[in-house]
């Protein structure tokens, strides 16, 4: 296993060098934007945070977007940030011999709890599960419905897209337009009509709750401290191929949260690959059933002995959303991040 990760780890030394061959020095950002406690919502890279905010009395967030959950959220304060940033040097950059149970209090080495949002807390607080619902009884239950119902069934086999002879794109077409009034008729009456406004309403003012209920969750309120989010740019669900699961993705959570407190978007780049405690590659841990040996992709394994995580399973969602939420603060701290996060090294920073 050892070899395996040198070698990923080489490989990758290789294609970030081509990288840098290919793609030259540009010229940074001149006029960084300055993030106060006013809501924005900006990329981390092209951001400085402001001297008038208190780093020991503010509370950060890391957000990892995703399909089977869709969001998933840790918090942290600087003292774990700083913890994190100086086991970085000493395993990169400083050669000094120093016990690392000096560095790792033993209470920090389990990751930050989650706050997770799913599609189906999303469906739920939307009203789509119970407008959904409804549909599928009024298919049943009416005469409207079974006419729908036998149309849907005859218009799957009858493809206008999969036609191969004009013969056949004829027919189908012709088919398409017999059904056109039964199904129009249906989805489009009055009360659906009614239906998907109210759904459209209700949908704007669960994304409110769903928000709040996120921002909530940090706990800065009661604090007095101030909220400063980072938001994966990746993960989105939009678009995605894999079946069986809702879409409740996208990037309007990140634009609510822009609308109350400051967000930025970070680079998501390698975040869910490396090990936050000596910040070298994750592997896959893997588990045998029966005759055969599968891989759980859902988790991680560092297999650094010298790790303080050695050989521990981890959450690979967790484990993203804290490399996002510390890749974006180094980022409007220094104005450069982790190298191991840092997608484009060859770019000048600020």
């Amino acid at each position: 296993m050892t070899l395996v990760r040198d070698a990923r780890e080489q490989l990758q030394a290789a294609k970030r060098a081509i990288y840098e061959y290919r793609h030259p020095n540009t010229a940074p950002a001149t006029n960084p934007i300055i993030i106060d406690s006013k809501p924005s919502l900006h990329k981390a890279e092209d951001c400085e945070l402001s001297d008038r905010v208190s780093l020991t009395n503010a509370v950060f967030a890391g957000t990892d977007n995703g399909l089977i959950k869709t969001t998933e959220t840790v918090f942290f304060d600087i003292e774990r940030f700083v913890l994190h940033l100086e086991l970085y040097r000493y395993f990169h950059i400083s050669e000094d011999p120093m016990d690392i149970d000096d560095i790792v209090p033993s209470t920090c080495l389990n990751l930050p709890e989650t706050h997770t949002v799913g599609p189906k807390q999303i469906a739920q607080q939307t009203e789509l599960t119970s407008y959904t619902s409804s549909l599928v009884i009024k298919k049943k239950r009416t005469t409207a419905g079974h006419q729908v119902m036998e149309a849907e069934e005859l218009l799957s086999g009858c493809s206008i897209h999969q036609s191969t002879t004009a013969e056949e794109l004829d027919r189908n077409y012709q088919e398409h337009e017999q059904c056109r009034e039964s199904v129009r008729s249906f989805y489009y009456s009055n009360n659906q009509r009614k239906r998907r406004r109210h759904l459209e309403l209700s949908k704007k003012r669960a994304h409110d709750r769903i928000a709040a209920a996120e921002r909530k969750a940090s706990g800065f309120k009661e604090g007095g401290k101030a909220l400063v989010m980072f938001v994966g740019d990746r993960g989105h669900g939009v678009g995605s191929r894999i079946k069986g699961h809702q879409r409740g993705g996208g990037t309007w959570k990140q634009e609510i949260h822009g609308r109350d407190t400051p967000t930025m978007i970070t680079n998501e780049y390698n975040s869910s690959h490396t090990c936050l405690f000596c910040f070298q590659k994750l592997s896959h841990p893997l588990q045998t059933i029966g005759d055969k040996v599968k891989t759980t992709n859902g988790s991680f394994i560092c297999i650094n002995d010298k790790c303080p995580n050695a050989f521990k399973v981890v959450c690979r969602d967790q484990v993203s959303a804290l490399a996002i939420g510390l890749a974006g603060l180094a980022s409007i701290l220094f104005g450069v991040t982790f190298p191991c996060f840092d997608q484009q090294p060859c770019r000048l920073k600020r």
